[in-house]
C-alpha cells in the first residue's frame, strides 16, 4: 500500500499540473480575445468606410435627380411657351 505522503506527492504533482493547464488555457483565451476585439476593430473600420461611401453615393445622386428635376422644369416650361408664342402671334 502506498503511505499518506506518497499519496499526498502525488496529488501536489496532479494539483500543479491542472493549474499549470489552466493558466495555459486562460493565455490562450486572452489571446483568442485579442485577435476577435482586432478583427472585430478591422471589420467596424471596413462597415464605417462602406456606410460613408453609399452616404456620399446618395448625396451624389440626390444632388443629381435635383439638377434632372429643375433641367426637365425648364423644358417643359420652354417646350410649352413655344408653341403659346407661335399660337399668339398667328392669332394676329
Amino acid at each position: 500500500m502506498t503511505n499518506d505522503k506518497d499519496l499526498e506527492g502525488h496529488w501536489q504533482e496532479y494539483r500543479r499540473l491542472v493549474i499549470s493547464e489552466l493558466e495555459r488555457i486562460d493565455h490562450k483565451v486572452d489571446e483568442v480575445r485579442r485577435e476577435l476585439r482586432e478583427e472585430i476593430e478591422k471589420s467596424e473600420k471596413k462597415i464605417l468606410d462602406q456606410i460613408e461611401k453609399l452616404s456620399n453615393n446618395y448625396a451624389e445622386t440626390r444632388d443629381a435627380v435635383v439638377g434632372l428635376q429643375a433641367r426637365a422644369g425648364i423644358i417643359g416650361f420652354l417646350a410649352g411657351l413655344i408653341p403659346a408664342i407661335v399660337a399668339l402671334l398667328m392669332r394676329e
